[in-house]
């Protein structure tokens, strides 16, 4: 049981650690510019996480928000980031 509690730790860890990699390392700087272009554009929050130095998953995760609540009148690239 101990050694359950400590792999879930360790994964629970390295799932936070990668979330704090500005998306710029992580995917580049031509991608996270990408990223940040596509979730000012579709993003319904005044001050959303649509920053190249925020993690990819956190922009993404906002593009996915701003997309589902555009609905049919979101861009086509939203297409990309639909969980079906």
């Amino acid at each position: 049981m101990r050694g359950i509690v400590l792999a879930a730790s360790i994964v629970v860890a390295g799932v936070q650690s990668a979330a704090a990699i500005p998306c710029t390392e992580s995917a580049g700087r031509s991608a996270a510019r990408r990223y940040a272009d596509q979730c000012q554009m579709v993003s319904v929050t005044p001050h959303a996480a649509c920053r190249p130095y925020y993690s990819c998953p956190i922009i993404q995760d906002e593009i996915r928000r701003g997309c589902a609540a555009l609905g049919k009148d979101a861009p086509l690239f939203c297409k990309t980031y639909r969980r079906d």
